[in-house]
Order: structure tokens, then sequence, then C-alpha cells
């Protein structure tokens, strides 16, 4: 989704339909094929024409894409005709703040509320960022003395919770480190000050 607040001075007789008009709002579906929906203020039924776009969203094949279009620019919408409405993005942004504030204050804690508690489905739970664990541990390796000194962690999140990278969400961090592993064996502190990587090691069950 797209917010541009440019006028629009030179778009006369454009294609569109409306779906919903409120105030000074309209939510419309524009374009010469109709494959974008948009918000816009000041619509003009007369040339076809309107004072500014608040928000557009573009599909081009698929029905879901189209549903998702549709989604992000009626949330838009609401918030702009319904006072106090909350759209669904700023809900999933706070969400996402709240899960990760109980991620920082233990993992296992937080994991327990959410799948007992809250009573998250699978579904739900990936939606996050969690997936099923695999079956390996982590190494957190310091550099200190001149020496490598190693400590092992039964899981990524544990291991986060040990050190401090600014700026970076837990669950975002998570992601980056996994990722490097995957493709190059370790993940090494962007920290300088600090020099430490992470790293895999395979979890043997006695």
């Amino acid at each position: 989704m797209k917010f541009d607040c440019v006028i629009e001075r030179e778009l006369k007789e454009m294609n569109y339909k409306l779906i919903f008009e409120q105030g000074d709002y309209a939510l419309i579906i524009r374009g010469n094929d109709l494959k974008e929906y948009a918000v816009v203020n000041g619509l003009n039924k007369e040339d076809s024409s309107w004072a500014w776009t608040v928000a557009y969203a573009d599909f081009r094949s698929g029905d879901n894409q189209q549903l998702r279009a549709f989604q992000s620019c009626y949330e838009v919408f609401m918030a702009k005709v319904i006072k106090g409405y909350i759209p669904r993005f700023r809900l999933e942004e706070l969400a996402t703040q709240f899960k990760d504030g109980l991620l920082e204050d233990g993992y296992d804690d937080a994991m327990e509320y959410f799948t007992e508690t809250l009573e998250m489905s699978d579904s739900e739970l990936e939606y996050f960022g969690f997936c099923e664990e695999d079956s390996s541990r982590y190494q957190l390796v310091r550099y200190r003395a001149g020496e490598e000194k190693i400590k092992e962690y039964d899981s990524l999140e544990d291991l986060l919770l040990c050190i401090h990278i600014p700026y970076v969400p837990v669950m975002e961090l998570k992601d980056i480190i996994k990722k490097e592993i995957d493709i190059n064996g370790k993940w090494f502190s962007p920290n300088l000050s600090v020099p430490l990587y992470i790293q895999k090691s395979q979890r043997v069950d006695l």
C-alpha cells in the first residue's frame, strides 16, 4: 500500500468506480483496467477527479492479491471517516511490540502465555515469526584476552537475551542471524567494540 499527498490537478475523467463515500473521503477502484484501490479526498463526480490521494494499493493477478489491496485501503478509509478507529496495520504493529516485550522478559514464559493462555494457533504463531524448533543448539563465541570463550544455549532466543544489539527487535534479529548462519555458518556482531559471533552446534540427545 502506498501513501501519496500530491495534488492531482490533471486527472480528469479518469476511469473509476465508487465503493464507499463518507464526508470528504471516498474509497474507489480506479485505472483503465480497474486494478487499483484508492482512498481519495474531495471526489468530484462531475469530472471524475479528486483533490488528492490519501493511499492506494494495486493488484494485477490473483484473488488474494485483490482482497489484500482492498483490505489495506478499506482500513485507511475507516480510519479517516470513523473517529477513534484503529486500523489493522496499527494493531499488528502494537501486537508485535507487545510480543517482543514479553520475549525479552523470558522466552519460555512468553511461549507458555502465547500457547496456553492465548491459545494461539500454528498459523498465528507463524505470523508473528515463531516456527518449530530445529534440533540445533547455538553457541555464543566471545573474544576475551585474545582467546575465544564459548557458551552454548538451547535456543537462539535464550542466547539473544544475553546480548544487546541496539535498535533491532529481538524477532527481527533472530531472523537475520538464522539467515546469515544458513548461508555462511556464522553471524558476526556489527558491534566491533564487543567482538562476538554466533554459530550452530548440533544437539546430541542421550
